[in-house]
């Protein structure tokens, strides 16, 4: 059951929040409250960073700083979201409606803490989540079940403050366009079928008094889910895969998405970027960078040589595996070093040397010399 203030927040959410809000009352397990509730908070970064984005493409307005950002289009982790965000809203011209609803909602006043998330305004919550997202559940970080049964009603309090600060006199209302038709998606009605038939997918927009602002292809309608889901990765692959935070429970909310909708997220990542035509290497080097930047985010302060530790992926009999990042030409490698106890044995150093020379000799796309 949802008290009134959650009743009022839902209704007035655009759908895609108000879903991901109600999975969070609709749970009962501490643990995955606390879960749930930073997916709720991830929505609502990914939708501000979006309207962010779509607003300074649309605008037009020059800028190194959110062209550079949103090159990790390609496959955006949490924090490239955030950096988005930052840049495009930064870029943003003075008098833009996009500007001065997302400045108002970031600078609204947040009054629930929780360790690693807190901060005066809900922006500064939106620019710790990251961070808070890596410590708790990324590359086999964990938050006991105790601690997160302990958070849970604080991450819910303030989750339902940071959602709250999207929702003001300044902020659009979310909109499907097709057919000559239109359709408000605020709250948690869906997308009546007639408004996509014959289409793959609403267009949607972000509706301020006399403007309007296109959300596509980084937030989509999709009809098969009746639900609108954010891009997760693959701009400008012929494969695009999207996100939903509102599907029910047990479901991974990963959708999968070509032709069309490849081609359009490939045309916005090449407006996006400024740099033209962006053929197959050229989004594969977008990738390696954008993987080895969100990386950075992670790494220890633990280096071996000219790379920087991210973690211990294995260890075995003879050595340590670990993930690392190599600095100078910066990219993601996996780097195996010889156990302290082994490192003084003659016949562990060969053995491990041959091991080497013989990885060198491989041949395979996986393998990088």
């Amino acid at each position: 059951m949802t008290g009134q203030p959650d009743h009022a927040l839902l209704v007035s959410l655009p759908l895609p929040l108000a879903r991901a809000w109600r999975r969070v009352l609709c749970t009962e397990a501490p643990e995955a409250v606390h879960e749930r509730a930073v997916f709720a908070l991830e929505a609502a970064l990914k939708f501000a960073a979006a309207a962010s984005t779509a607003a300074w493409v649309t605008s037009g307005a020059e800028g190194s700083a959110p062209q550079k950002a949103c090159e990790a289009l390609v496959r955006p982790s949490l924090g490239h979201w955030a950096a988005m965000l930052r840049a495009c809203l930064g870029a943003l011209p003075e008098g833009d409606p996009t500007r001065a609803w997302i400045r108002a909602a970031r600078t609204r006043t947040v009054t629930a803490a929780v360790p690693g998330l807190a901060g005066g305004n809900a922006g500064m919550v939106l620019d710790a989540l990251p961070a808070y997202r890596n410590a708790v559940s990324g590359h086999g970080a964990g938050l006991p079940s105790s601690k997160a049964a302990e958070r849970a009603p604080r991450l819910v309090a303030l989750a339902r403050e940071v959602l709250a600060s999207l929702v003001s006199e300044e902020a659009p209302v979310l909109a499907g366009r097709a057919a000559g038709q239109c359709v408000l998606l605020t709250g948690l009605s869906g997308v009546p079928r007639l408004l996509t038939a014959g289409s793959p997918s609403a267009d949607l927009v972000l509706s301020f008094a006399g403007s309007s602002t296109p959300l596509c292809p980084l937030w989509i309608y999709d009809p098969d889910w009746d639900d609108v889901l954010v891009l997760n990765k693959g701009a400008g692959l012929p494969k695009v895969e999207y996100l939903s935070y509102g599907l029910p429970h047990g479901e991974t909310g990963l959708v999968v998405r070509r032709g069309m909708m490849a081609e359009q997220a490939a045309r916005f990542l090449e407006t996006a970027t400024g740099k033209g035509a962006l053929g197959a290497r050229d989004v594969a080097a977008l990738i390696e960078e954008a993987e080895v930047r969100a990386l950075e985010a992670q790494a220890t302060a633990q280096r071996i040589g000219p790379y920087r530790v991210v973690r211990q992926a294995a260890k075995g009999g003879q050595g340590i595996l670990y993930e690392a990042i190599q600095e100078d030409p910066p990219r993601r490698v996996a780097l195996k070093v010889l156990q302290l106890q082994l490192a003084v044995d003659e016949a562990a150093r060969r053995r491990f040397r041959e091991e080497g020379a013989a990885l060198a000799r491989v041949e395979h796309p996986g393998v990088v010399p």
